[in-house]
């Protein structure tokens, strides 16, 4: 088994070094540009795995994706971290997408990297071409107490790749058991409207009742001050929630 990491700060790379000789594991950890300079290794990686700097400043999404293609040997599976808005039809991740790469897509919980507050995903590449995706929503709010389900996930994912047909019928009882959403979507689902969504559960009929009825006071009493703002973010809240607009 051949180990590689890069990373472009060299203390990042020292402490893979260390904690790699701790736990006497042979790896060659490089400190580089993996945009200017990616990995090479004639017959391809089995596995690669790559989570970009959050701050953006090495490389872009499209890049790192390229990076993630080219370092596959056929056969072979990547992870790639990136913002969830990369994952939709004319965007950046628009190439891996029409070119049947993406096997499945996951839409992480708020705020798993640190200092970034848009929703992030994880594509799930391969060299082959997929007809149908899986997509996993865990960005909606969990039951409290409960952790993210990340081994349950990756087992799915796992299983998707070796069955679709087998992982399928087993999407229902997962979602079921992990309080989470997951779908299969479409090439035709993609090139429509890109891959994944954040999935949010209907709202009850007292707060959509409640949401109309100050939608409607806002309406009908213009002499209101300082409204401006609220009045935008509540007819924002019910476009994203499909409440037919007031007046």
């Amino acid at each position: 088994m051949t180990l590689l990491g890069i990373d472009i700060i060299p203390g990042v790379t020292r402490t893979a070094r260390i904690r790699l000789i701790l736990h006497a594991i042979p790896a060659t950890i490089v400190t580089a540009d993996a945009i200017k300079e990616p990995p090479r290794r004639a017959e391809g990686f089995d596995i690669v795995i790559i989570d970009p700097p959050s701050s953006a400043r090495t490389g872009t999404t499209q890049g790192w994706l390229k990076v993630a293609m080219t370092a596959l040997k056929p056969g072979g599976r990547a992870a790639v971290a990136l913002p969830a808005a990369a994952l939709r039809a004319n965007a950046a991740g628009d190439s891996v997408l029409r070119h049947g790469h993406v096997a499945a897509a996951i839409l992480l919980p708020p705020l798993v990297r640190h200092g970034v507050r848009d929703t992030q995903a994880v594509a799930v590449l391969t060299t082959a071409h997929h007809d149908r995706i899986l997509a996993v929503d865990l960005s909606g709010r969990l039951p409290a107490g409960t952790p993210a389900p990340v081994a349950e996930v990756a087992e799915l994912v796992n299983a998707w790749l070796d069955d679709p047909n087998e992982a399928d019928r087993a999407l229902g009882d997962f979602t079921r058991r992990t309080h989470t959403h997951g779908h299969v979507l479409t090439n035709h689902d993609v090139q429509v409207g890109g891959v994944v969504r954040p999935t949010r559960a209907p709202l009850p009929t007292d707060v959509k009742a409640a949401l109309v009825n100050l939608q409607q006071v806002l309406a009908d009493h213009p002499e209101l001050t300082g409204t401006d703002k609220l009045t935008y973010v509540l007819d924002h809240f019910a476009k994203t929630h499909h409440i037919p607009a007031v007046g």
